[in-house]
């Protein structure tokens, strides 16, 4: 019998969201860090070749009466050996999913190239393993939100 997740709430998570709202008005008008909860995996190891983190929305009509309508999970094994920076593009990452037009919906774009490539392009395409990244918050970073010409 497999044993069942044990799920850990991440306060952290939401307090890095709400960061990253502020710090980019621009990107992430309109989206509330009070809609998004974290939680983590705190019984399970992250396995081999899985991303290491996971967003899902609420959609309507459950969301219109939830008060969390996005929940970004990630294993806590991995979590907390992740530095800041990566934590910051983790979230951000997600932060870029939901729905620009609708945010309150809890809909989120498909994690696919185009939802993500501002940061494929910016930061390489494997990003998300990578042992360096840029401070989002500190550092002076240009992202490169369109593909560039050949």
């Amino acid at each position: 019998m497999q044993t069942p997740i044990q799920w850990e709430e991440i306060p952290e998570i939401v307090q890095i969201a709400e960061k990253l709202i502020e710090h980019f008005p621009e990107k992430f008008d309109g989206i509330k860090a009070d809609w998004i909860v974290g939680y983590a995996a705190a019984n399970k190891d992250k396995p081999d070749g899985k991303k290491p983190w996971e967003m899902a929305g609420e959609k309507e009509p459950m969301a219109f009466t939830n008060s969390k309508k996005y929940f970004f999970t990630v294993f806590l094994a991995d979590w907390d050996v992740r530095s800041d920076e990566a934590k910051l593009a983790m979230v951000y990452a997600a932060l870029k999913r939901i729905d620009r037009d609708k945010p309150e919906s809890g809909k989120l774009a498909p994690y696919d190239y185009k939802d993500q490539g501002e940061l494929v392009r910016t930061f390489g395409p494997d990003w998300e393993s990578k042992a360096r990244l840029p401070h989002l918050l500190n550092d002076d970073i240009e992202f490169i939100e369109e593909p560039q010409g050949l």
